[in-house]
């Protein structure tokens, strides 16, 4: 039997664009630039995660990266964005399991539950998408939201306890897409309306790591006390533009 995963690939390949039909993004250096542009992409923000991942292949994992990772995540958008557009049923929607965090993927049951019948019957393609990731951060649990404090002190320890302790990522990832959208007629038969960039950033949160001992002391190396787990697998928990 097909895992829900599988079935989602295949439900949102029924939304793919036409090859012939097919648009891409600007490539090479200027392409580049302006696609940075368009996502508001700061040399801030990539120096920031550059800084992070630095630290993550210093203090917990020296063969992290994040490469893999975006293609995934590229993949996962398009999943995404085709089959919570184009579904008609609740079902439809649950086959996002795999990708898109449980509470999340009740809203998107709830605004389906509610749509018009215009709505329903409006969809879109992904052309062409990519993305670059803007932010890491270490989580000792899912949906962990970092305490505020003004004290440099507790600062200083969270951060050598999450060096220690931490086993989730949360990564948050610019994304700018090509899409196009289409309303279908009463014969199902889709009529183009029109293509558009769209930036827009999400979270998303995996378990990349098991402690071997979860009470081990600080004398313990990070790296040592930790292996990469078998099953992880990265959802989305949040979507802003």
């Amino acid at each position: 039997a097909e895992s829900v995963a599988q079935q989602a690939l295949n439900f949102s390949r029924k939304f793919d664009p036409e090859r012939s039909k097919r648009q891409k993004l600007p490539s090479g250096m200027l392409g580049n630039l302006w696609i940075h542009w368009v996502a508001n992409i700061s040399m801030f923000e990539r120096a920031w995660v550059g800084m992070a991942i630095g630290l993550i292949n210093r203090g917990l994992d020296p063969t992290f990266k994040l490469d893999g990772i975006m293609d995934d995540a590229i993949t996962a958008y398009r999943v995404v964005r085709q089959i919570s557009s184009n579904a008609k049923t609740k079902d439809d929607l649950s086959l996002l399991s795999p990708f898109v965090a449980p509470d999340l993927i009740e809203v998107l049951q709830d605004n389906l539950e509610g749509a018009s019948a215009t709505e329903r019957n409006t969809g879109l393609h992904v052309h062409d998408v990519c993305g670059e990731v803007v932010d890491v951060k270490l989580r000792m649990e899912a949906g962990e939201i970092a305490p505020a404090t003004d004290s440099l002190d507790a600062q200083r320890e969270r951060g050598t306890e999450l060096l220690q302790k931490a086993q989730w990522l949360q990564l948050k990832i610019r994304f700018v897409a090509l899409e196009t959208d289409f309303v279908r007629n009463d014969g199902g038969e889709k009529h183009e309306i029109a293509t558009s960039l769209r930036p827009s950033t999400w979270t998303l949160e995996g378990r990349v790591w098991q402690l071997l001992d979860p009470h081990a002391d600080e004398s313990v190396s990070p790296i040592e006390n930790r292996k990469r787990h078998p099953e992880l697998a990265w959802q989305l928990t949040s979507v802003s533009l």
